[in-house]
């Protein structure tokens, strides 16, 4: 697969990572167990792929931000860890707010493209411990 990243007028500016980067996904455990038969479609805390049109997801360098921003005082969540390479639906990295570019899966998340699926440990503070979860 490849990805790219769309310039504001979502035409194709040129290739941006390598298809065999991971990508990240933060999940809530109840959301990634469902239905482990089914495709996975939450975007993000509370939305889905059909209330958002993709799945919201991060680079390395990205997920402890997004942890912070979105997840602090969870106890619940995961942590995907994708293979592009094995992602049936397609990967635009994009800025939907003019800020920093994250890579976006326009799709459902086919569950054999997740490597793994990491607890992701709660610090005293509410923060989550994304750096333990990757090792």
């Amino acid at each position: 697969m490849r990805i790219y990243r769309w310039t504001d007028r979502g035409r194709q500016a040129h290739d941006l990572v390598m298809a065999s980067e991971r990508l990240y996904h933060l999940a809530l455990m109840k959301d990634w167990i469902l239905d482990a038969s089914a495709e996975y479609d939450a975007s993000t805390v509370g939305r889905s792929f059909a209330d958002e049109g993709f799945i919201h997801c991060s680079f390395g360098h990205q997920v402890q931000r997004v942890a912070d921003l979105r997840y602090r005082g969870r106890a619940d969540v995961v942590l995907l860890e994708i293979d592009a390479d094995r992602l049936v639906a397609p990967v635009k990295v994009e800025s939907l707010d003019g800020g920093e570019a994250f890579p976006h899966i326009y799709g459902r998340l086919n569950r054999d493209a997740v490597i793994r699926a990491l607890p992701v440990p709660l610090l005293d503070d509410g923060r989550l411990d994304v750096h333990a979860a990757l090792g």
